[in-house]
């Protein structure tokens, strides 16, 4: 989201843009996080780990207050982003179905969508945050 923000808001401090397991910005379909991860194994690992090592587990809270902020600015338009643009979303994701990753596409001009078989929300899987790191544009 706040990729997609910069893009629109600020142009001129994105020199590319690429937006991972997302949603278009102003767009909140309240998603039911713990429930949905809990079908990734790897996924809930991580998760279960992340939350054995927290100093405040309620800060997590926190990128949800980023993320869905009631913010007018959430609903500029995404055909304003000149930025080239890579979309990478996992075809598995719980969370945001890859139809969210075709809507941003979409809605972004000249946007390249790269669909990543077998990746949920997260990138646990091995051999697959290498793979998506090939994909991220620099």
């Amino acid at each position: 989201m706040i990729a997609q923000w910069l893009g629109a808001h600020a142009p001129d401090r994105a020199r590319s843009l690429t937006i991972m397991s997302s949603s278009p910005m102003g767009h909140d379909p309240r998603p039911a996080m713990k429930r949905a991860l809990a079908g990734e194994p790897a996924a809930r690992a991580m998760l279960e780990l992340a939350l054995s090592r927290a100093v405040d587990p309620g800060a997590a809270a926190s990128h949800h207050r980023a993320v869905w902020l009631d913010d007018p600015s959430l609903d500029a338009p995404l055909s304003s982003i000149s930025a080239p643009t890579s979309i990478v979303h996992g075809d598995r994701d719980p969370l945001y179905p890859l139809a969210h990753g075709e809507a941003l596409a979409a809605a972004i001009p000249g946007a390249v969508l790269h669909v990543v078989p077998g990746m949920g929300h997260v990138m646990t899987s091995p051999g697959l945050s290498e793979e998506v790191a090939d994909l991220i544009r620099l």
